[in-house]
């Protein structure tokens, strides 16, 4: 397989929910395992979450 330039993703999804939860549930770790994980068998062993200029973000899902 061969790619030309940067690849991108853009993912758009809703919430149900006040703007300053949803906006808390993303750089925490233990959050962001309660809403992002798949279906039930599925964990996510790994999830780094440094909401800071030049932090990482990694997850590592698993499926079961």
């Amino acid at each position: 397989m061969q790619t030309g330039g940067d690849a991108r993703l853009v993912i758009t999804r809703r919430f149900a929910g006040p703007p300053e939860a949803v906006y808390r549930a993303h750089p925490e770790p233990e959050l962001i395992r309660q809403w992002m994980l798949g279906p039930e068998g599925w964990t996510m062993p790994v999830c780094i979450s440094e909401a800071t200029p030049g932090g990482s973000y990694q997850r590592l899902e698993k499926i079961v």
